[in-house]
């Protein structure tokens, strides 16, 4: 199933398969985000936020009720490059948070940077990809969702 949330000011009830994250600030990238994602069959909720502020906001707002098991196997599709909150401030707080440990981080980006690539890497995100390179994102996308829940850092 798929979702669009431009903003999420509200806790909502998760599906028995852990969720699928998306921050993006380009809706374009995020339609191909969650199109990747459609084309490889995955029955996951995905939910999408226009920004690293909201993605934090939704994922404070779990940590006040309960990260309970939809957090095992969980998976944030990341961009690096936003206005409020980077994608670098996001990886940051994520990994600040203990009970978020399970929450695997793929971060992408257009910049063929390797220092920003080293640095999301380095902040802990678990990948770090090309938004061109599609098929990468569709094989990083299937590995996350094919492991058994483990610790992402």
């Amino acid at each position: 199933m798929l979702l669009s949330i431009h903003a999420c000011n509200c806790v909502t009830t998760p599906a028995q398969l852990p969720l699928i994250l998306v921050a993006d600030d380009e809706p374009e990238d995020i339609f191909l985000t969650q199109h990747v994602v459609q084309k490889l069959g995955a029955k996951n909720n995905v939910i999408a936020f226009v920004s690293g502020t909201a993605v934090m906001n939704y994922l404070q707002r779990w940590l006040a009720v309960d990260a309970g098991d939809w957090i095992k196997g969980g998976l944030l599709l990341l961009d690096l490059k936003m206005p409020d909150n980077s994608g670098f401030d996001v990886i940051t707080w994520v990994r600040a948070q203990p009970r978020l440990e399970g929450l695997r981080i793929i971060a992408l980006t257009h910049s063929l940077d390797p220092s920003q690539h080293a640095r999301a890497l380095e902040l802990g995100a678990n990948a770090c990809l090309d938004k061109a390179d599609l098929e990468s994102l569709r094989g990083a996308i299937k590995d996350a969702l094919d492991e058994p829940a483990q610790k992402a850092s």
